[in-house]
């Protein structure tokens, strides 16, 4: 069921819920149709290009919505890391996007939590880019994301941050 949200006035909003074929034929000025559940209410504002505000990151859903993002590998594990290192989150959203735009929409990424060989203690954060591209074009894609972005996000905004291919 899509929620329909349009100025009720000019600085009030007003949402109604509206179904299926109504949704469709309700025909209000300057409204807007979005998914209700949460997962695909996320990849819809990332494909109209909305973003939360760097204060959203602080609060705990924040973790959910990454964890609606990336597939993760060990969910307790990750949380703890994520809660942990929240300087992340906001880096893992855009990198969700930056991923997207480099690889293909509909690629998936999973979160997983890696520790030292040596040092069980030590634990960076992988983000796996899953693909079946063959693999010079998988590597030049990494390189333009890279390049293109990632080169460029602060060090203290990354933490033990990794993006890194997995062929599968």
């Amino acid at each position: 069921m899509p929620i329909v949200a349009g100025p009720a006035h000019l600085t009030n909003w007003e949402e109604s819920v509206q179904t299926g074929q109504q949704t469709a034929n309700v025909g209000l000025p300057n409204c807007i149709a979005a998914p209700t559940n949460r997962s695909s209410l996320v990849q819809w504002l990332f494909e109209k290009g909305m973003r939360w505000a760097d204060s959203f990151y602080a609060s705990p859903a924040a973790v959910e919505i990454v964890f609606d993002l990336y597939s993760v590998r060990d969910r307790r594990r990750v949380w703890a890391y994520l809660e942990l290192h929240r300087e992340v989150l906001p880096v893992l959203v855009n990198a969700y996007s930056q991923i997207q735009a480099r690889f293909g929409s509909g690629t998936p990424v999973v979160l997983t939590v890696i520790s030292e060989p040596t040092n069980r203690q030590s634990t960076e954060l992988f983000a796996l880019i899953s693909t079946s591209i063959p693999v010079d074009h998988a590597l030049a894609a990494l390189r333009i994301l890279d390049e293109e972005w990632w080169l460029d996000v602060p060090e203290q905004r990354t933490g033990a941050l990794n993006l890194d291919i997995e062929f599968v």
